[in-house]
């Protein structure tokens, strides 16, 4: 028994020492988080790499990713720039679009106005009822800007409601940490309504089951650093879709996240005070993805997906976006917000669902006049009341 004392000595010190080493793993990389972006501009590192040629760098928020006010671009400019940055899937979309509408190389596909918003300049008088779609690339839209649904919404409403104006705020490849920085330029906007429609990217980028420590985020940044350094942005992006995928619905890693909670919660919330601050209505929308829990994923589904680099299982991704389509209610709820559930309407709305959907998350041009059309009734009891209101007022 005595000889047993030493032993267990050993063992206690040496988990001790596994502990503590854990715990200093993660303060470093605490610190490493929370000052990754302040290093890289003290050295004059770009924060932003791989722009399109549409984007730049906010000179006023390093780091912030901004569209490029004033620019046009025709359809054989984007083909020269997305063929030039290896965008061969994003190519091969547009060579459809362009199959499908019969656009010719000198046909404007994307336009954005002079305060860096894709679409038509804004009414600076103010003369009608605004809405601001706040959004990734779900909500920038399709290549060819008039196909997008913030236009497609614009065009349903004005069929009847003559003073409705859409000013689409959406950005390729952001989370919603990366619209806090921007809220003050929203709100001067003055937008009476705004939608909400983010979190893809995060889902890619941040999931996982459990607390989201430091050290995970490191270690998943640093292997996702390598491999596109080895094989280059585009290339990495086209090895997520090519990765297979194994559909099992009862496997052990989808049940770990039976309880899933989105460590972006946090960065929704800040977006909607920061929006009701400036008056604004706000109306969340929930995600509608190509993988879905309670359906099994057929061959074409499998074949144009995309998934995280942390899983290979399609059913892991669709449980994740069923967890934060879950919370995006409580939150309307709790906050008494307008939601409009496009991932409930997506059910029957979007079959087949590979028909509507270019990947995992992305709308067809089709699926995003689908939601355009949708969202207008959604959004019309809200618009007329918000209208009826501003004619009471004009009157006094």
């Amino acid at each position: 028994m005595t000889s047993l004392i030493p032993k267990l000595r050993k063992v206690v010190f040496v988990g001790l020492a596994f502990l503590c080493s854990l715990l200093l793993l993660e303060g470093v990389c605490q610190i490493i988080y929370q000052v990754r972006e302040p290093v890289k501009q003290a050295l004059g590192l770009p924060l932003l790499q791989d722009l399109d040629i549409y984007e730049q760098e906010d000179p006023a928020r390093p780091g912030t990713l901004l569209l490029k006010p004033g620019l046009t671009l025709t359809f054989n400019q984007l083909i020269q720039s997305k063929t030039e940055r290896g965008r061969h899937l994003t190519v091969k979309i547009l060579n459809r679009l362009a199959n499908t509408y019969q656009l010719d190389g000198d046909d404007v596909m994307l336009r954005i106005n002079r305060h860096g918003f894709k679409g038509p300049e804004i009414d600076s008088a103010h003369t009608k009822v605004r809405i601001l779609t706040l959004g990734d690339s779900c909500t920038f839209g399709t290549l060819l800007g008039r196909l997008a649904y913030p236009r497609v919404l614009e065009r349903e409403l004005n069929k009847t409601q003559s003073s409705v104006e859409v000013i689409n705020a959406g950005i390729e490849g952001i989370a919603p940490q990366h619209l806090l920085p921007r809220l003050s330029d929203y709100r001067k906007l003055k937008p009476e309504i705004t939608t909400l429609y983010i979190g893809w990217n995060a889902l890619f980028t941040y999931g996982g089951a459990g607390p989201q420590l430091a050290t995970t985020w490191l270690l998943r940044n640093l292997s996702m650093q390598i491999q596109m350094a080895w094989l280059g942005p585009s290339a990495y992006a086209e090895s997520l879709y090519q990765k297979p995928k194994i559909p099992a619905p009862d496997s052990p890693e989808v049940k770990s996240y039976e309880d899933y909670v989105p460590g972006f919660l946090a960065d929704v919330l800040q977006i909607i005070q920061g929006m009701q601050a400036g008056g604004s209505q706000v109306t969340l929308i929930t995600l509608p993805g190509l993988y879905q829990v309670n359906q099994a994923p057929g061959k074409s589904d499998l074949q144009k997906g995309h998934l995280p680099e942390f899983t290979q299982n399609p059913y892991v991704f669709a449980k994740m976006t069923q967890r934060y389509n879950r919370d995006l209610r409580t939150i309307a709820e709790n906050m008494d917000l307008n939601l409009v559930d496009l991932d409930l309407w997506s059910q029957t709305a979007l079959v087949p669902r590979s028909r509507f959907f270019n990947d995992s998350i992305h709308l067809t041009a089709e699926g995003q006049e689908k939601i355009g059309k949708y969202l207008a009734t959604q959004l019309t009891p809200l618009i007329e009341k918000i209208s009826a209101k501003h004619s009471l007022q004009k009157s006094h």
